[in-house]
């Protein structure tokens, strides 16, 4: 039993018959059938938000290479899955990532040391409520 509150973002490709069909897809070459899955966090009790993303209007960080992607090769679910009741979900509404990345940031380095510096408001703020 857990009793902290827990927020997950999930990014998931629209490949299902339904998802393509809401944005307006022409039938993919490949069948993928029913994602399951998709219908599963819908159907949750922790679901808060679902926000489709077309391809050219997605942007990514890829870790590994550190590289800035502002396109990806797929459209792409955005699922918001919390414990939170009252979770505020505005900012995803309006959330334009690729402006966001393209205007703020330059780099991933540059993202990196923005998470970090998020990361550390966080333990200061933190600290600072338990004084």
């Amino acid at each position: 039993n857990n009793n902290k509150d827990l927020t997950f973002i999930i990014t998931i490709p629209i490949w299902d018959k339904e998802g393509q069909k809401e944005i307006n897809i022409l039938p993919q070459k490949i069948d993928y059938g029913d994602f399951e899955i998709i219908k599963e966090i819908k159907n949750s009790k922790y679901h808060k938000i679902t926000r489709m993303i077309a391809k050219e209007n997605f942007t990514y960080i890829d870790h590994n290479f550190k590289l800035l992607k502002n396109k990806t090769i797929q459209n792409t679910y955005v699922f918001i899955l919390s414990t939170i009741n009252n979770l505020d979900i505005t900012p995803l509404l309006k959330y334009d990532l690729k402006e966001l990345f393209l205007s703020k940031f330059y780099s991933v380095d540059a993202i990196d040391k923005e998470i970090e510096r998020l990361q550390r408001l966080k333990v200061e703020k933190s600290n600072s409520k338990s004084e």
